[in-house]
């Protein structure tokens, strides 16, 4: 008899980007500070989900996914399995593999150039 639990979440999240400069410096009348101001925001949101699978008490499966949405990026998923395979108490296996990915920042996609 197998027991398959299931384990969901979700989040939202905003962010406001400003990097503003004094008018001085953006116009590049002070020595070693020029740039210009930028700004920008974003909202994300995600739902993920997670499972443990124990198919005997030696060895059991996770499997899990995320979903990520960004307003200024677009959409990925993230899964993830692992196995754990423990035949003796002082002996354990584990193996995983799963796919993530990384977004800009704010400041990758709105920071000014300063020169």
């Amino acid at each position: 008899n197998i027991v398959i639990p299931l384990y969901v979440g979700a989040e939202y999240t905003t962010y406001d980007y400003f990097d503003q400069y004094d008018p001085q410096s953006e116009a590049g009348n002070i020595i070693g500070s020029s740039g210009n101001s930028a700004g920008g925001d974003r909202e994300t949101y995600a739902i993920y989900a997670e499972s443990l699978i124990a198919f005997t008490d030696e060895l059991e499966m996770n499997i899990a996914a995320r979903y990520d949405h960004y307003s200024d990026f677009g959409d990925e998923i993230s899964p993830k399995v692992s196995f754990r395979y423990q035949p003796l108490d002082n002996l354990m296996f584990r193996t995983g593999a799963g796919l993530g990915f990384r977004a800009p920042t704010l400041s990758d996609l709105y920071g000014a150039d300063s020169f």
